[in-house]
């Protein structure tokens, strides 16, 4: 007999048949199998198709046992679809069915054992709660708050005698990994926070908690009293924060009608906390379902980023659709941290006067190893310098056989390019003083294949020698469209496949004797390579010539490119940033 005792509103539904379990009534044997063996066979609720990943483990001697198998890996898409697991007829050991998921509420851990209890089989399941934006804990040192603190209550009074300027509060959150700013400064979870300055009178300082997509704000009303003897009446406006070191953010908070954090979700990302980079260009999708439009200025003139330490951040917009109420916008970070201790990110919007501090040369920025970059969302019309270098160097044109050239389509973030139209081939000719890297580079295009035929993605180099050829990346081989990499005398044809139809995120690391191939942020091939000798050949996106000869069938979105080798990290949070409906940014508003 089986019994199940949920503990989260998903419609579980348990059997065990001949030595199956099942997640919902229906469950099977494989009948191929002479055999009688043991299977686990995992269906699950559809409702965990929203999840972004899940991880179904079977585990020995319950949820802390070794694994003994992975029933499924990877999105759920179609939960009646995950196979199921054979075990050994010898497998007597209790055993665990763990799932893991990580879904827009952070992560999310279910373990299903199975247990004996006086000679029954017995399933129970384990879950943890949607995170909560609370704290558990509030102290002060020094002061008292009135009234005590309970999670539930958000505002407090402090009273404080006047020799006492500053004072500190130590948090707790409900959530461990939440993020906690008190005013803009960040606090760590058990931790003193920074001294909080206070000036004589009211003073309003504001707490807030991030955790996964939800946050929620305490604010301590404190006063100091006034010296002794001093009539003065004090200011009765609450000074919002009297740091001076943030005069900037003192500035939005006063002219600015909108404030919003934004929070970067790394359990979305399942990866580890030791994970870093730094000058990363972040991008922010803005849609109806996280952003208003209309309450910023045209085109976003007003839109400012800085960090909780008062740092400006340099930003694009790389796409301002304000029919549709979506845009992009490119943040230039400092650092990034999987382990969530990098600063926060304030975003500032609703001023009318404001101008537009917009500067895509500052968000790729040459000294942090940038060369050029393209969005490719332009509306090409065969105009010199018509795609724009977001660096502001090499500005490209389309170009193609009789002045075919690309058209726009849906690309990955916002629009690309469209090679293939349907009277000729198009290409993109990129200035021959472009070079990714004299010793080192990393290219990085978002590739979506609707071809068969041999082609070229991008091409440095003019006829047929090693004083001509710099490198050339190619697809070949018919339907199978692998990837090479291919200068004179020389070729690294690569096991890696473009899909057909599909967007992946190819990513080429050269760090001056090999090639690394990385496919969708993770690294597939490396090999021995040497790029030819001409920087200043001729440079076609596309195609091989201007003609349009072997040219690319298929879409081509955000071409990048970097003269030093970046780092697996940084390929990693670049594909989790840009994928499409990807959870890793959340704007929260304060």
């Amino acid at each position: 007999m089986i019994v199940l005792r949920p503990r989260r509103a998903l419609a579980w539904g348990i059997a065990l048949l001949s030595g199956c379990l099942c997640f919902l009534p229906q469950c099977h044997l494989d009948q191929t199998s002479s055999r009688e063996e043991k299977f686990v066979t995992v269906k699950l609720h559809d409702s965990l198709a929203r999840y972004d990943s899940v991880k179904i483990l079977v585990l020995a001697d319950g949820d802390t046992g070794q694994e003994v198998g992975t029933v499924w890996n990877g999105p759920l898409r179609a939960p009646s679809a995950i196979p199921s697991f054979r075990l050994e007829d010898s497998e007597t050991r209790t055993l665990s069915v763990r799932v893991m998921g990580f879904d827009q509420y952070g992560r999310l851990v279910l373990d299903l054992r199975i247990v004996n209890e006086g000679g029954r089989q017995v399933v129970t399941d384990i879950a943890l709660p949607k995170p909560s934006p609370a704290l558990v804990s509030l102290l002060l040192s020094p002061g008292t708050l009135v009234p005590p603190f309970d999670p539930a209550v958000k505002e407090y009074a402090l009273d404080l005698a006047n020799a006492q300027s500053t004072f500190r509060v130590k948090l707790v959150p409900a959530y461990s990994p939440a993020t906690m700013l008190v005013g803009f400064k960040k606090a760590y979870s058990g931790q003193p926070s920074d001294p909080i300055d206070l000036h004589v009178g009211a003073n309003r300082i504001t707490i807030g908690v991030t955790a996964a997509d939800t946050s929620t704000q305490y604010f301590i009303n404190a006063t100091r009293a006034a010296p002794p003897g001093d009539t003065t009446k004090p200011d009765s406006v609450p000074n919002p924060n009297p740091d001076p070191d943030l005069n900037a953010l003192n500035l939005l908070l006063l002219n600015w009608k909108h404030k919003a954090v934004v929070n970067l979700d790394y359990a979305h990302m399942g990866i580890g906390t030791d994970e870093v980079v730094t000058d990363f260009p972040l991008l922010i999708r803005l849609t109806r379902s996280n952003f208003t439009l209309y309450q910023a200025g045209d085109g976003g003139r007003d839109l400012r980023f800085a960090t909780s330490e008062g740092r400006m951040l340099p930003y694009e917009i790389g796409r301002w659709d304000a029919a549709n109420g979506e845009a992009d916008v490119w943040i230039k970070t400092d650092t990034l941290r999987s382990d969530g201790s990098s600063s926060p990110i304030l975003m500032f919007w609703g001023n009318t006067a404001a101008l537009s501090a917009a500067d895509p040369a500052k968000v790729f920025p040459p000294k942090a190893g940038w060369t050029a970059v393209w969005h490719l969302g332009e509306t090409s019309k065969g105009t010199t310098g018509e795609y724009k270098d977001a660096t502001g160097r090499y500005n490209a044109t389309g170009d193609g056989a009789g002045k075919i050239i690309p058209s726009r389509g849906d690309g990955i973030v916002g629009y690309g390019q469209n090679f293939k139209g349907p009277t000729g081939q198009g290409c993109i000719v990129i200035p021959s003083e472009f070079d990714p890297g004299d010793k080192a580079w990393t290219l990085n295009l978002w590739v979506k294949r609707q071809g068969t035929e041999q082609s070229i993605l991008f091409n440095k180099s003019v006829g047929f020698d090693a004083a001509t050829q710099r490198f050339q990346i190619n697809a070949f081989e018919g339907a199978g469209q692998k990837v090479s990499l291919v200068r004179h005398d020389a070729a690294y044809k690569t096991e890696i496949y473009l899909p057909q139809d599909g967007f992946v995120l190819l990513g080429i690391v050269y760090d001056g004797t090999k090639a690394n191939f990385y496919v969708d942020g993770y690294p597939r091939e490396s090999n021995d390579w040497a790029q030819g000798l001409d920087p200043m050949a001729k440079t076609i996106l596309g195609a091989s010539d201007d003609k349009g000869t072997y040219g690319f069938h298929g879409i081509m979105d955000e071409f990048w490119a970097s003269s030093v080798p970046r780092s697996s990290s940084f390929m990693r949070f670049m594909y989790e940033n840009q994928k499409p409906y990807s959870p890793f940014v959340v704007l929260l508003p304060l």
